[in-house]
């Protein structure tokens, strides 16, 4: 994955939902809700999970008032909250959905 420049980070992502593998539709409809520069930050955090997690899936839990990431196939857990729940999501997905959650509590 190449990520671009602020400027460019739009048409980065229109072109990963053309032509790249399927993304969450959360992460679709909230990535295009997303600044340049938010969209950016989240293609950057994108590329640095992508590299370091290599095939892993991740899930995303809320928790009480704060947000919790979660990387790794077997999810959350059986004791983990319900509210909020994304399970099995690609990096790109989650980076997207994890920074419009942020920028929704700002």
């Amino acid at each position: 994955m190449t990520v671009t420049p602020e400027g460019h980070a739009r048409g980065a992502f229109l072109g990963m939902i053309l032509a790249g593998p399927p993304l969450h539709p959360d992460a679709v409809t909230l990535g295009l809700r997303l600044t340049d520069g938010q969209l950016a930050g989240a293609l950057a955090l994108a590329a640095e999970w992508t590299g370091r997690c290599a095939g892993e899936r991740f899930s995303i839990r809320q928790c009480g008032s704060g947000t919790q990431r979660n990387a790794g196939s077997d999810g959350p857990g059986p004791d983990a909250s319900s509210d909020g729940l994304y399970m099995d999501l690609d990096a790109v997905s989650t980076a997207i959905i994890v920074t419009a959650l942020v920028a929704e509590m700002e």
